[in-house]
């Protein structure tokens, strides 16, 4: 199975995260890929594999390996989701 990396220099990685529309369109393309329900809401199980996802590209433990680093994940999940009402919205990025 082929990965695709791309690596970018912290220059590159600003200019872009500063385009307000080149990132407006990433976040909302990859918002749109984790809302399996179309419902415009990122429940905690669609947030799950971009979590999994941060958590592998810096060495940790997958989801489920290590009581310690699951804890970590939870609270990256609790911080991201609104825990009244246990979504994320589009509109609170």
């Amino acid at each position: 199975m082929a990965t695709n990396i791309m690596v970018m220099d912290g220059k590159s990685l600003k200019a872009f995260v500063e385009n307000d529309e080149s990132w407006t369109t990433f976040v909302n393309q990859k918002f749109a890929a984790l809302d399996k329900s179309h419902t415009g809401k990122l429940t905690r199980t669609e947030l799950q594999p971009a979590v999994a996802a941060v958590g592998n590209a810096i060495g940790l433990p997958p989801m489920g390996e290590s009581a310690e680093t699951d804890h970590i994940y939870d609270e990256v999940i609790n911080t991201q989701t609104d825990t009244h009402l246990g979504h994320l919205s589009i509109r609170l990025l």
